[in-house]
């Protein structure tokens, strides 16, 4: 008991302050809260803690549709290397399936949130065993953690769609790819420094002009807070079965928000300058999982499809990537300047069946490496973040 109560000052007492970010504290968002919050800031033993919620399947199979959803809170006061361990994850909900509950997780949440708000606003008295006394303890919720489809449904903000990037918000840019079928994000130049050498070249992408636009600034908590204190949402299901889709009328602006997020009911929520976070983990995983079944050419998961060449040859670029018709209703596909040959495709392989890395840093990949039919199937999140971080020295023989 003495131990962890210490640990959970070690962000004040022990942490190594030189400006590099080793911990949550050393953020700005931290800082910002502490800055604002003096109160709660000026005792460190008051807890901050993350949010983490995402659907799975428990019965670990393919052909059972199942989606239960934990909500677990973490305590990031303590040191990086204790914080993740799985004692210290407080499992407070459990919300059954077989479905996303969507919107309805409010309802879920609501208890949690409750008792949350009190522990901010009142606290609750705790002994403090390292320091042999009691004292007032507070808590507050620093942000949460989902991936992509997790924060439409912690946020109630659109993940999808015309307006689908949370940060870019009515300045997202998009279009419909017609063949594709789906909404397309670019204009990426723009996120760039001021002079980067991609800002001029215009032929090299789709819209043909010199990209002279800044990032756009994300929406602060007070301009989410007023955008949503209006929304009203009705919790629950139809009693007469019928789903409500509702639709924009001409002329109203889009709807970047689906319903006002429970998290409001915390008066310092509009505060926190980074409430949302994306787990990278799953983001990087689909990155190189469709950069992998590109290169390779795996038919059914590459990205190079028949679509997508119609949709350049629509769109007016990329020429050289263009179909060219060679039947009736049938298409040859020109070879991009990454393809490789089946030559190629075997050797690269090879080189992930034979590379040699660390014990316990990654998964054995040689056993998801299938060489004869230049094929890499089921790599984990870990191989992935290797696989996309530069060549390290002596990884690869």
């Amino acid at each position: 008991m003495e131990k962890s109560a210490k640990d959970c000052m070690w962000h004040a007492d022990d942490r190594t302050k030189d400006g590099l970010l080793r911990h949550p504290a050393d953020s700005p968002a931290w800082k910002h809260f502490d800055a604002i919050h003096t109160d709660f800031s000026k005792d460190s033993r008051n807890p901050k803690l993350i949010i983490t919620s995402d659907g799975f399947n428990p019965f670990r199979m393919m052909n059972s549709t199942y989606s239960i959803w934990p909500v677990i809170a973490i305590p990031i006061n303590l040191p990086p290397w204790f914080c993740m361990k799985q004692p210290n994850f407080i499992l407070s909900l459990l919300i059954p399936g077989p479905k996303s509950p969507g919107k309805d997780i409010d309802v879920y949440l609501e208890p949690l949130v409750n008792e949350l708000d009190s522990l901010f606003e009142k606290g609750v008295r705790t002994y403090d065993a390292f320091k042999k006394e009691h004292f007032q303890l507070h808590v507050v919720v620093h942000s949460t953690i989902s991936d992509l489809p997790g924060l439409a449904t912690l946020a109630g903000v659109a993940t999808s769609g015309e307006h689908g990037c949370p940060k870019c918000h009515l300045l997202t840019c998009s279009f419909w790819l017609t063949k594709g079928k789906k909404t397309c994000y670019m204009d990426h130049c723009r996120f760039l420094g001021p002079n980067h050498r991609y800002r001029t070249m215009d032929k090299a992408f789709f819209n043909g002009k010199v990209e002279s636009r800044t990032a756009p600034d994300p929406l602060t908590g007070d301009q989410v807070n007023s955008l949503t204190e209006n929304i009203h949402t009705v919790f629950g299901k139809d009693p007469k079965g019928k789903q409500t889709i509702r639709k924009r009328k001409r002329g109203d602006p889009p709807q970047i928000f689906k319903r006002r997020s429970i998290w409001f009911k915390f008066r310092y929520w509009k505060d926190l300058l980074q409430p949302h976070n994306i787990d990278a983990m799953h983001i990087e995983k689909n990155v190189c999982d469709n950069i992998m079944n590109t290169l390779l050419g795996i038919d059914g998961k590459t990205k190079d499809s028949i679509n997508s060449s119609q949709d350049l040859q629509l769109l007016g670029i990329r020429k050289d990537l263009h179909p060219v018709p060679v039947g009736k209703d049938t298409f040859d596909l020109p070879p991009a300047p990454y393809s490789m040959n089946p030559k190629l495709r075997k050797l690269f392989c090879q080189v992930l069946k034979e590379a040699r890395l660390p014990y316990g840093y990654v998964s054995d990949i040689r056993r998801n490496v299938n060489v004869k039919k230049k094929k890499i199937i089921g790599l984990k999140s870990h191989d992935c973040h290797i696989l996309s971080q530069k060549k390290k020295k002596n990884c690869f023989h």
